[in-house]
């Protein structure tokens, strides 16, 4: 009898991030490498970024929108 396992083997990845200068805190969030890619929290990038950022747990999807435009003088 096998049995596969649905689970990865990840790394901590200690990064830090920087929005247009401003460095961010990230002690609320983990950052993970997997085969040489690194996986954020998409939530914290959305934030940071003014992008608006929902969930529906029905569709089992993750919508992204632009935020409106803002008017800067």
């Amino acid at each position: 009898m096998v049995h596969a396992a649905d689970a990865i083997k990840t790394c901590l990845f200690p990064v830090n991030f920087s929005f247009n200068g401003k460095k961010i805190n990230m002690s609320e969030y983990k950052v993970l490498n997997y085969e040489n890619t690194t996986y954020v929290p998409i939530r914290f990038i959305a934030e940071n970024t003014g992008t608006s950022i929902r969930y529906s747990a029905h569709d089992s999807e993750i919508f992204l929108n632009d935020a409106p435009a803002q008017f800067i003088p």
